[in-house]
């Protein structure tokens, strides 16, 4: 569901229970027009709901949307007091709305608080009295903004961080491309190699044992295309489930994808332990402490002993490489690594699974601590 879609089904829901309770309040000669105005207001809404359920929000549907709620504002004024504030809670909902054209939003609620205004001194002048303000308005008020506000967090804004999110990722993929792209070109010769020489009719037949030992590679080397594609795959596209997910595999299946810059560097990891977690976070998370592990030692240039470690400290998982520590400003440093980019999609990942993440810096040596949640 869209965040278009639940704002006008909320809407609709909330107009209806305050419609319940509020009739018995009016003037008998008014209530007919009252209820005629809600019930039209409901339907409409419950139309909005289901359209913006099918399609995407566009100027046109936006603007009608923002049209209807501020009629509904200027009508429901002449009935029952405080309903002004249901075109602040319009305003703030519609504000969250996509428009191509910026000057929509702006204009048409500009027009609807001249309309406010105008109401008020159309009331003015016709002595217009409206039922007095009860304890239950402000209670059906404060419910109302609490409601926007859920629809606000749960819909759009979670949505922008989770586009955030997944742009933050292609990004990382766009920086890694061309050496991703070698790295399967590197894989791939081996096979290709092999395909070629049972091409060739006028060379020597190949032995039954040479020629296992060559569909060996081919196998070995395929597989490694597949594991690399998959650990791509899930750089962008993830599962958001916990489970309990062997660190090994992660790990070894993150390697993968960087198989063969870590060729020159001893890499260590615990074997048998099980966290629990959401696997393709992981392969994230590890991926990206690798690339920035890999980046900073191509930085430095050659050096020997390159070790990256990885090993549980009690309950803390580290996370070590020796590829010379970071300076004193850690966050200027990462971002001389690169982008910057890796650590915070880290960040993001590990918090999606309760956990706490620390980087920290003791020259050789750059440290990153992650404490899963219980």
């Amino acid at each position: 569901m869209s965040y278009a879609s639940a704002f006008s089904f909320c809407a609709a829901f909330a107009v209806l229970m305050i419609t319940l309770s509020d009739y018995s309040r009016l003037d008998p000669p008014l209530l007919g027009y009252y209820l005629a105005l809600k019930i039209s207001w409901i339907m409409i809404n419950f139309g909005f709901g289901i359209y913006f359920y099918r399609h995407e929000v566009t100027d046109r549907s936006a603007s009608m949307l923002i049209l209807s709620l501020i009629l509904f504002t200027l009508s429901m004024m002449w009935f029952l007091p405080l309903y002004e504030i249901a075109y602040f809670q319009g305003a703030i909902g519609t504000a969250f709305l996509r428009y191509k054209r910026p000057w929509i939003f702006p204009t048409t609620f500009f027009m609807g608080f001249l309309g406010v205004v105008a109401t008020y001194k159309a009331q003015e002048s016709l002595h217009w009295h409206l039922p007095p303000i009860k304890q239950s308005d402000w209670i059906s008020t404060v419910f109302l903004f609490f409601v926007l506000a859920w629809c606000i967090q749960k819909f759009s804004i979670h949505a922008k961080l989770k586009e955030r999110d997944r742009l933050l990722r292609f990004s990382i993929i766009g920086k890694e491309t061309t050496r991703l792209i070698h790295d399967l070109k590197g894989v791939l010769s081996s096979p290709l190699l092999i395909l070629e020489s049972f091409k060739h009719k006028d060379l020597q037949p190949l032995s039954p044992e040479h020629q296992e030992r060559q569909m060996a590679l081919l196998i070995q080397d395929m597989d490694n295309v597949r594991e690399t594609i998959k650990g791509i795959h899930r750089l962008v596209v993830h599962e958001d489930r916990f489970a309990q997910v062997d660190l090994s595999e992660v790990i070894q299946g993150s390697m993968k994808v960087l198989e063969r810059r870590l060729a020159s560097i001893e890499v260590k990891w615990p074997e048998g332990s099980f966290v629990r977690g959401k696997r393709d976070r992981l392969h994230s998370v590890f991926f990206n402490l690798f690339l920035n592990s890999l980046e900073a030692f191509e930085r430095k240039g050659s050096c020997e002993n390159k070790k990256i470690e990885i090993f549980w400290r009690k309950k803390t998982l580290v996370f070590q490489d020796n590829a010379g520590g970071l300076e004193s400003d850690i966050n200027k440093s990462m971002k001389g690594l690169g982008s910057g980019l890796g650590i915070e999609l880290v960040q993001n990942d590990l918090s999606h699974m309760n956990a706490r993440f620390k980087l920290t810096s003791t020259p050789p040596y750059t440290v990153a601590e992650i404490s899963f949640g219980e």
